[in-house]
């Protein structure tokens, strides 16, 4: 739908969760944890390297949409790695949270 609601942020938590990364409270609220677990996560698969401070922005959009083009959940063009989160990201990262549901 282009928005990253609360059950969007829920299944983000989940799997942050599940592999250790995220130890609060499932709650669906993209906040400072959730974005902090996010770049821990990103970082790891090496496409995040700036400080992990929890706090959104073009650089952690930017290793979000990288990895969902690795994946190949994202548009592979370069114009469209933009740094941003808008519907094209949102979709994509929500396409790959379905595909981790157990």
């Amino acid at each position: 739908d282009g928005k990253f609601g609360e059950q969007s942020v829920e299944a983000a938590q989940i799997l942050m969760s599940q592999i250790g990364l995220y130890e609060r409270a499932i709650d669906g609220e993209l906040g400072e944890y959730t974005w902090r677990a996010l770049q821990e996560w990103l970082t790891g698969l090496g496409h995040y390297g700036r400080a992990i401070d929890g706090k959104p922005g073009y650089y952690t959009y930017r290793a979000l949409q990288q990895f969902l083009r690795k994946k190949g959940l994202y548009p592979a063009s370069k114009f469209l790695l933009d740094g941003k989160f808008g519907p094209a990201t949102i979709a994509a990262f929500q396409k790959y949270l379905n595909t981790q549901r157990g």
